[in-house]
């Protein structure tokens, strides 16, 4: 704004004094300016920059379908290119993959993977050299696409064409779990109740291994924790994968609301001003009353809450709880009834201010025009963010099979070295993206 010099030829206000005309040769303040924020403003170019090149890196090392699709054998993905229609991946030998520990699964376990429409939908066991009655047919639906259906079954088998066992699976991230392991993450049951029912005891593979009770539980145990690892973080990004089209129409929708929150506020801004603050004292007037009232009804009981996020599970009192969203909700109430007795003329120069920056917003349509600009540019930056960090987390997840033909980890008979693969991966179960404890 410009100087301003009295004019003689207007009188003097009661209430205002002498009115001031605009100085022609007053410059503004031009004198003795400077950059500021320097710091700032270079500390910002490097995030900027950094943002740009972990972009890079993430697109062009990540890849989201290893974050929803399993990986078969041949590095095939399961319902793409050659595998179209074939979303499941179904393991030959579960238990032997689960034996070897849940690293194993990161890396990619030694035993054939193939990728299939549908997961077994029973049980069938093919002993060597022992047919049992039905086994075949439901035996050759799962073999591998390449395998020489002219060769009897039981060479398949053990050439590892075919697998030797099937176990009753869902459909859980895309992998054939078995039915008595996904009733377990469902919290159906007991894993040993769930065998029992299924009267699952001993399976033979092709190696002619026999898995008991104990190695059947251990291998599925292994199996489980390797998927609830998994769980949490692909769940999220499956949501976000099914659902963008509701986050932006999310975003649209607030955008309108807050411009129709601008325009009214030229005619009611002091309404709603008041009636925000009101609702704003009665829900934290409500939230410290029904905290406490919940904090004397669970008082010296050992009532607790629990909350299961993949493998993390959190416990904690219910009267510690109440106790402590009761008291902060006090407090935020006494500030806010304080702040009210105290600036009360302050938030009446504010009302009045905000009605006449809403009557310059309206004189003026343009102003509408900038926050939807700025509002696209953040929703762009939320974007780029969410984009980014779904391919940086893909990044390095192809699985590598560097286990399987690999003689060192397997004796002379052809069994694996469990103890010996398990010492190899232990550490692979690091890398998920989760706290595994």
């Amino acid at each position: 704004m410009g100087k301003k010099v009295a004019d003689e030829n207007f009188p003097m206000n009661e209430k205002t004094g002498k009115p001031l005309q605009h100085d022609p040769k007053f410059k503004g303040p031009i004198s003795n300016r400077s950059c500021t924020d320097i710091i700032c403003c270079l500390i910002f170019v490097v995030f900027v920059a950094g943002m740009a090149v972990v972009g890079y890196f993430a697109f062009s090392y990540g890849n989201p379908r290893l974050l929803l699709y399993p990986m078969n054998s041949n590095k095939e993905l399961c319902g793409y290119g050659n595998q179209k229609g074939k979303d499941n991946l179904v393991f030959f030998d579960l238990i032997a993959c689960g034996k070897m520990g849940p690293g194993v699964f990161v890396d990619g376990c030694p035993t054939t993977q193939i990728c299939v429409e549908e997961c077994p939908k029973k049980n069938t066991f093919y002993k060597l050299g022992g047919l049992v009655p039905g086994a075949k047919e439901e035996i050759e639906k799962y073999c591998k696409a390449d395998s020489d259906k002219t060769k009897p079954l039981d060479k398949r088998v053990t050439d590892n064409e075919c697998p030797a066992y099937l176990l009753e699976s869902k459909p859980v991230l895309h992998r054939c779990v078995p039915k008595v392991l996904a009733d377990l993450l469902e919290k159906v049951g007991s894993l040993e109740e769930n065998l029992k029912n299924a009267s699952i005891t001993n399976i033979t593979n092709n190696r002619n291994e026999v898995f008991g009770p104990d190695d059947i539980k251990k291998g599925l145990d292994a199996y489980g924790l390797f998927l609830k690892a998994k769980e949490y973080g692909e769940k999220v990004i499956q949501d976000v994968v099914a659902s963008w089209w509701m986050i932006l129409l999310g975003f649209l929708l607030a955008m309108i609301v807050s411009l129709i929150w601008i325009i009214l506020m030229r005619w009611l801004a002091g309404v709603m001003v008041w009636f925000t603050i009101l609702l704003f004292v009665v829900a934290f007037g409500f939230s410290s009353y029904w905290c406490f009232s919940q904090y004397m009804e669970t008082k010296g009981t050992e009532q607790s809450f629990h909350i299961h996020m993949a493998v993390i599970n959190l416990s904690f009192s219910q009267e510690k709880f109440w106790l402590g969203f009761g008291i902060v909700s006090v407090v935020i109430l006494a500030i806010v009834l304080l702040i009210l007795l105290a600036l009360c003329q302050r938030i009446r120069i504010a009302i009045a201010l905000i009605k006449e920056s809403s009557r310059a917003v309206g004189s003026m349509l343009m102003t509408l025009v900038f926050p939807v600009f700025i509002y696209v540019l953040q929703v762009a930056v939320i974007a780029y963010w969410l984009v980014s960090s779904v391919y940086l987390a893909s990044s390095g997840r192809e699985p590598s099979f560097d286990l399987m033909n690999n003689t060192d980890l397997t004796f002379g008979n052809g069994s694996f070295n469990y103890d010996v693969i398990s010492q190899k991966t232990h550490t692979l179960f690091d890398e998920l993206p989760c706290d595994s404890q």
